[in-house]
């Protein structure tokens, strides 16, 4: 199950007033977790400390991020397609550059296709 932000703020929320109004009673973790929709594990653990901060995640590295500059600046000309920038890359680097679908998700995640829009936008005709 995913824990987003706003599902750990009602649980947080949920077992603060559980503690001042019902001191010494465990509520039922199996029932907030269907509720909820968080482990019961997970509001075990947030039960017994309330305030513990939730771990940051680590950007995951991709196998692009050493040709992002070039990437990026191929997106810097004007009327480029990431489908066409995709076969340039796969013609420099063919053992890189092996998934379509792949790199459109690195390019859509960097904001890549925002570099292009800005570029036309300051290069008005």
């Amino acid at each position: 199950m995913s824990v987003t932000k706003a599902k750990m703020q009602k649980l947080r929320g949920e077992i603060a007033f559980m503690k001042e109004n019902y001191p010494g009673l465990k509520p039922n973790f199996s029932a907030m977790s269907k509720e909820i929709g968080i482990s019961r594990q997970t509001i075990a653990k947030v039960w017994k400390d309330p305030t513990s901060p939730s771990k940051p995640r680590q950007k995951r590295k991709s196998k692009f991020d050493p040709y992002y500059q070039e990437i990026r600046e191929k997106f810097e000309i004007q009327s480029t397609t990431i489908k066409a920038v995709f076969q340039y890359m796969k013609a420099r680097y063919p053992e890189v550059f092996t998934s379509y679908d792949s790199f459109k998700s690195y390019v859509r995640a960097n904001k890549l296709t925002e570099v292009r829009e800005e570029y036309l936008k300051s290069h008005v005709r």
